[in-house]
């Protein structure tokens, strides 16, 4: 019963956190982006499996097909049957999931009028 209250709860928060909180989200994105630049010069691949990205992401094999179908991820190379994936197109896939989740849980949230408007 405490957990259906707890998953009701709304926090207000001020567009300046917000915006502070999406701008550190899209740094952690450029980093990973200059760490593949860096290997790659290197000629260090970071590539991840499907079984990897499903564990990685808590999705199922099903749902990875239909977003590589989407051409949400696009797969490097194919090893035997089996995809790769490289980690920046990894970390691109669990933004544009996990943004998708949010839209949704923030349509659901009802505006407020500030009381000086």
């Amino acid at each position: 019963m405490e957990q259906e209250q707890d998953n009701n709860e709304y926090v207000l928060m001020k567009r300046e956190s917000v915006t502070q909180l999406l701008k550190k989200c899209y740094r952690a994105n450029y980093m990973i982006l200059v760490l593949e630049y860096v290997c790659t010069l290197k000629q260090v691949y970071l590539m991840l499996s499907a079984g990897e990205v499903c564990e990685l992401l808590g999705m199922k094999p099903e749902q990875l097909t239909d977003c590589r179908k989407r051409k949400w991820v696009k797969a490097t190379a194919q090893v035997n049957g089996h995809y790769l994936y490289k980690a920046y197109d990894v970390a691109v896939l669990a933004e544009r999931l996990k943004r998708r989740k949010l839209l949704r849980t923030l349509s659901k949230i009802p505006n407020m009028p500030l009381s000086g408007e």
